[in-house]
C-alpha cells in the first residue's frame, strides 16, 4: 500500500492552511462580496476555509447530519471479513468455511431475508492465503443477536475454523446509496479494491463517485460499494467483476473514454491516503 499524498496537500498542510486561513476569517466574513456559511458548531466560516475544511460548500451545508444517513441506502450493515489463513491448513479452511457460509446463504433464501450471504472468496493476486466473506444483516439488531446467538452446527464449523486461521478481522460497513448492486456471477474474478479516505471527505468523495460509477458501468459490472462504520474508519470498499484479467484490462482502458470519467479520478485521487486492490475468485 503506498500513500497517495504526492496527489493532494498532506494532512500538516492542511493544518497550517486552516489555521492561516482562520486567521483571516473575521475580515473575510465582513465583506459583503464574500460567501459565508454557519458550521455545525455555530461560527461563520469563509468559503475558501469552509471548502479547506470539508472539501466543498455542499458538504459544508450537510455536516449537521450523520454522513450514514447521507449516504448508506438503508439500515442494514454489512460484515466484511478477511481471514489470514495458515498456508498448510488451507483445504481444511476451505471445507469448514464453504459449509458454514454456504449454509447461512441456503438458510437466507430471499433477498428480504433478515441475513443474506453476499459472497465468499479466496484472494489470488494480492494477499493471498486470504478469504473475504462478505454478509449482509437487516439492520445492527440482527447482526448482534446471530453474534449472540448461533446454532450448534455453526458453533462447532466456527471452533473448527479458528484452528485453521493465522489471524482474522472484520469491518461493519453501510452500503452507498448511489451505486446500484447487481447479483454476484458464478464465474470470473472479482476486484475488491479499498481506499483510505481523508477524515471529513467522505461526502466529497460519494459526490462524485455517483457520477464516476455511471461511467464505469458501461464497460464493466459494478457489484457494490460500501463504507466503514467500525473497525478501520474512514474506508470504503468497491467489488468489481469481469470474466477474466483481459477484461479487466480492456474496461479500465475503455473507461478513459468515457465523458466525466477522467474527471471523478481527477476530484478523488486527492481525497486518498492509501489504495490496495485484491483480485479474488469465489469459494462456492
Amino acid at each position: 500500500m503506498q500513500p497517495l499524498s504526492r496527489f493532494g496537500p498532506s494532512i500538516s498542510a492542511l493544518t497550517a492552511a486552516a489555521r492561516r486561513a482562520a486567521l483571516s476569517t473575521t475580515a473575510l466574513a465582513a465583506s459583503p462580496s464574500t460567501p459565508t456559511a454557519t458550521s455545525a458548531s455555530g461560527p461563520k466560516l469563509s468559503a475558501k476555509l469552509g471548502n479547506l475544511i470539508y472539501g466543498n460548500q455542499e458538504a459544508l451545508t450537510k455536516v449537521d447530519q450523520a454522513h450514514s444517513k447521507l449516504l448508506a441506502r438503508d439500515e442494514s450493515v454489512m460484515e466484511l471479513q478477511f481471514h489470514h489463513v495458515k498456508p498448510d491448513a488451507l483445504e481444511d479452511y476451505i471445507g469448514y468455511s464453504t459449509e458454514l457460509y454456504k449454509s447461512l446463504e441456503e438458510s437466507s433464501g430471499d433477498s428480504k431475508a433478515p441475513i443474506s450471504h453476499i459472497g465468499s472468496f479466496m484472494i489470488q493476486i494480492g494477499e493471498q492465503d486470504t478469504a473475504v466473506h462478505m454478509t449482509s444483516y437487516h439492520d445492527p439488531s440482527v447482526y448482534e443477536m446471530a453474534k449472540a446467538n448461533p446454532d450448534d452446527r455453526a458453533r462447532d464449523l466456527e471452533r473448527k475454523l479458528r484452528g485453521t486461521i493465522q489471524y482474522r478481522t472484520n469491518h461493519l460497513c453501510r452500503e452507498f446509496n448511489f451505486w446500484n448492486p447487481v447479483p454476484i456471477h458464478d464465474d470470473g474474478i472479482y476486484e475488491l479494491r479499498s481506499y483510505t479516505i481523508k477524515p471529513g471527505a467522505m461526502l466529497e468523495w460519494a459526490h462524485h463517485w455517483a457520477k464516476g460509477v455511471e461511467a464505469r458501468r458501461q464497460h464493466c459490472h459494478p457489484i457494490g460499494a460500501w463504507f466503514s462504520q467500525i473497525g478501520k474508519l474512514n474506508t470504503v470498499h468497491h467489488l468489481w467483476y469481469y470474466h477474466n484479467m483481459q477484461e479487466r484490462k480492456e474496461a479500465r482502458e475503455q473507461a478513459w473514454q468515457v465523458k466525466g470519467w477522467s474527471d471523478t479520478v481527477w476530484h478523488t485521487v486527492p481525497l486518498v491516503t492509501q489504495h490496495t486492490t485484491n483480485i479474488m475468485r469465489r469459494l462456492f
